[in-house]
């Protein structure tokens, strides 16, 4: 086996096993574990052999998935480049990492996409400009025989993550009439929340499409949506639950464009725990009787009942149209009576139901 180089993003070693590389030491406590992601054969093959199959080399190539972060001065973070692997033989594994977290390469806490390029010769060679391209001896540009993909991946810190899941090879020129799958995690969007048992942490999470339940899992794994046509757009819901719980906590929403024979990764919005409230000021005014002209100085809103959550409101009604909203409040109902400033010629109650990640319009009725 070959000794392990590590550098700022590299294929660590042929495979199997990524263990006992090193200098024959029986302790490893002064040795670093690296962040890494590993792809093996077997994941694509779909159970042939590589000499059924006709595989001799592939290249694998991982791709970013998140979004481009921003410094605290709002300056975009410039992520290094992921390189291609280099041609590898069908009975070897690869694996792309960093020694330790000083190094620059994957990133722990972020998510890849795996793609995979099968050759059935083996006298091709990485382009210097572009290593996912081969050439042959001539120098001239050879198009992959199958192409492949994988679920994306999530790297984790000094642990080796194995590639799972991928789709079978495919002749590069088949026509893209398989259906495609679409996978929704909610890894790269937990933000400040977390997995767990405890009040506060998330345990598992639905999703939904259309209003219709698509997938269940426990926080930390996927769901994955099987047999969606090619380039349909999916809008999905995530509700998250805390541990015990029936009403959701936690609300995202999520779209993904589904792909001929490919797992595609869910783009999702942040998690959110509180919702918004929607106020209208026209039928606000409405509520309290009062006159829209230049005499109304302000529409307020108490609550109704001691409630130390409860949002005491005002507003200026300016023209009394349009409409406000009233960010970060937590989930739960809420009921309020509302006023003018000068009085209205009425009161009425005003009432609203607010729920994680959602603008709930605020409703009112004249109390008799």
């Amino acid at each position: 086996m070959s000794t392990v180089r590590f550098a700022s993003f590299a294929l660590l070693a042929a495979l199997p096993g990524l263990a006992g590389c090193g200098s024959g030491s029986d302790s490893d406590t002064d040795v670093e574990r690296p962040t890494a992601i590993e792809v093996s054969p077997e994941q694509f093959l779909d159970g042939s052999s590589c000499a059924r199959s006709g595989l001799v080399a592939y290249v694998v190539t991982l791709e970013d998935t998140n979004p481009t972060e921003t410094d605290e001065l709002e300056m975009p973070i410039v992520l290094p480049p992921l390189e291609s692997s280099p041609p590898t033989p069908c009975e070897q594994g690869v694996a792309f990492g960093v020694l330790d977290s000083r190094s620059a390469g994957i990133v722990p806490g972020r998510r890849y996409t795996v793609a995979i390029d099968g050759y059935d010769r083996a006298d091709l060679s990485a382009d210097p400009d572009e290593p996912r391209r081969l050439l042959d001896e001539s120098g001239a540009a050879v198009e992959p025989r199958w192409t492949t993909t994988c679920p994306a991946i999530r790297a984790e810190f000094q642990q080796t993550r194995r590639v799972s899941g991928c789709e079978p090879l495919i002749a590069f020129d088949a026509p893209s009439t398989a259906p495609g799958r679409i996978e929704v995690s909610l890894d790269a969007i937990l933000g400040d929340f977390a997995c767990g048992a405890e009040p506060g942490q998330i345990e598992s999470f639905t999703v939904y499409q259309a209003d219709v339940e698509v997938g269940s899992a426990a926080c930390g794994e996927a769901v994955l949506i099987e047999d969606v046509a090619d380039g349909v757009i999916a809008d999905l819901e995530i509700l998250a639950f805390e541990p015990g719980l029936t009403d959701p906590s936690f609300r995202a929403t999520c779209v993904a464009r589904a792909l001929a024979n490919t797992t595609v990764p869910a783009t999702c919005d942040p998690l959110l725990a509180n919702g918004v409230i929607l106020v209208d000021l026209a039928l606000l005014a409405q509520a309290t009787g009062a006159v829209c002209d230049g005499t109304l100085r302000a529409l307020s809103l108490d609550p109704q009942l001691p409630d130390p959550g409860a949002p005491m409101l005002s507003f200026r009604p300016g023209a009394c149209s349009g409409s406000v909203t009233v960010p970060d409040v937590a989930p739960g109902a809420y009921a309020f009576i509302a006023r003018a400033e000068p009085p209205g010629t009425m009161t009425s109650s005003c009432s609203v139901v607010v729920e994680p990640g959602i603008a709930s319009p605020l409703l009112c009725a004249a109390i008799p």
